[in-house]
């Protein structure tokens, strides 16, 4: 990320992905896979890469194998050296319930041999644990009417069997956040198209994966217009999107990013709201910066990454994501603390340090 300094917005290069909406995002190193997305008669199948190092857009026209159908709404999730696409909205409005695989390395889509139906939706959630790719609720329809699914569909990756588990809180435009053997769903709409603020964890060590309630209401992180996006970074909990406020009778939406302790269920929202006043944001995610130190150890530093249009017009076919902004995690309390294996290192070096030593420890043989 050496092209962009915290806090300045620039704007990405390349082929940009113009005129789209609800594409599916996939962070794999250094790049950010784009695939997809609708828009006012423009609903695709593309699959554009956005370089982290010179924030410059790429469409990938060489791919090899069957590419999935075009489609918004989607999810598309890393596995190893995989992305599997699943469900969406296709160009005739249909939902669909297909898995597609893009295998990185070879730039190759296929479709695997699946065994089992589950419904068609979009809107849904995906995450990706011990070979498992489990898809939460989502928007589905039949023939007489939509609804939301209260299922949760678990694609074993090693057998491709469905499994399905009922009885979950139905939602759609929620997020899904794995931490560990952990899945956090924060927020989204209900079955009753209400916006709500829960927080919900999924245990995902063993079936039937049933949802614990942690929070019945995020009092202090106000209600977010759909969508939201969820990061985990350092045992906190990060939501970012819209929310509404109300200030003398008069409505507004502002962009807010919230910060939830997992520990202690403390909520604080970040006062940084200042850098998102020019434009929109469309996608919010965390990415990793890996340096050397001056004893040319490698070193991990995690950034926010946002990506929106800074401009005050915006026509219909305008750039959602054209405009990048970073902000360092440290700023906000975030930060990169040493494994247990590298603490003693430094403070051996500290103590060998005469300048930045309070006493000299001296054995009984005075020899040292």
């Amino acid at each position: 990320m050496t092209v962009i300094k915290p806090g300045q917005t620039i704007q990405t290069t390349g082929d940009n992905p113009v005129g789209i909406w609800r594409p599916s995002f996939t962070v794999v190193k250094d790049k950010l896979f784009v695939i997809g997305g609708g828009g006012v008669g423009n609903i695709t199948n593309d699959l554009r890469v956005l370089s982290l190092n010179d924030m410059r857009w790429e469409k990938i026209q060489t791919v090899k194998g069957t590419v999935p159908g075009k489609r918004y709404g989607h999810t598309a999730t890393l596995w190893d050296n995989f992305i599997i696409v699943f469900g969406g909205c296709n160009e005739f409005n249909e939902y669909v319930n297909d898995v597609y695989m893009f295998d990185i390395p070879k730039q190759t889509w296929f479709q695997p041999d699946i065994k089992g139906i589950v419904p068609a939706r979009y809107l849904h959630s995906a995450s990706v644990y011990n070979n498992k790719l489990f898809i939460y609720s989502g928007f589905a329809k039949n023939t007489e009417v939509t609804y939301v699914l209260d299922e949760l569909s678990v694609l074993d990756l090693k057998s491709f069997i469905w499994s399905k588990y009922h009885n979950i809180p139905a939602r759609y435009n929620h997020s899904a956040t794995l931490v560990g053997h952990k899945m956090y769903i924060y927020g989204g709409k209900d079955e009753n198209g209400n916006a709500i603020s829960d927080l919900y964890v999924v245990v995902l060590n063993t079936p039937p994966y049933t949802p614990d309630l942690v929070l019945d209401s995020c009092k202090n992180m106000e209600l977010l217009k759909s969508p939201h996006f969820c990061e985990y970074i350092h045992g906190k909990l990060l939501v970012f999107g819209r929310y509404a406020t109300t200030n003398n009778s008069n409505q507004r939406f502002m962009y807010g990013l919230w910060k939830l302790d997992l520990d202690t269920l403390e909520r604080t929202r970040e006062e940084c709201n200042a850098v998102f006043d020019i434009g929109v944001w469309n996608y919010f995610t965390t990415i990793t910066e890996n340096t050397k130190n001056n004893d040319e150890q490698q070193v991990s530093s995690n950034n926010l990454l946002f990506l929106g249009n800074t401009d005050s017009i915006r026509p219909k076919m305008y750039d959602h994501f054209r405009d990048a902004l970073v902000i360092n995690s440290e700023s906000l309390g975030l930060y990169d603390m040493p494994s247990l294996v590298q603490v003693p290192c430094e403070f051996s070096r500290l103590s060998n340090n005469s300048d930045l030593s309070d006493f000299v420890v001296v054995s009984s043989n005075s020899s040292e």
